[in-house]
């Protein structure tokens, strides 16, 4: 995919990716616009750990099984 601006200058690139996978340069999202996807395993594990050490342990042995876009779905816990 070609990213433009305006006056239709070329800006940024993205190669094209299998389904479900992204290829996004993370220094074109605002950090405050990420979502629970681009901030990856480690900020969700640290959210999980804050809310008590079962739900930490739970978290961990979740993404050691399924990986972590499999477990996306299941990251709803924290809204």
């Amino acid at each position: 995919m070609r990213l433009f601006d305006p006056q239709f200058k070329q800006i940024a690139i993205h190669a094209r990716r299998e389904p479900g996978r992204f290829a996004t340069d993370q220094r074109h999202i605002a950090p405050e616009k990420r979502g629970g996807l681009e901030r990856g395993a480690v900020w969700w594990l640290r959210k999980a750990q804050a809310i008590g050490p079962e739900a930490g342990r739970w978290a961990e042995t979740l993404l050691a099984r399924a990986g972590f876009t499999p477990c996306a779905p299941s990251w709803g816990w924290s809204a």
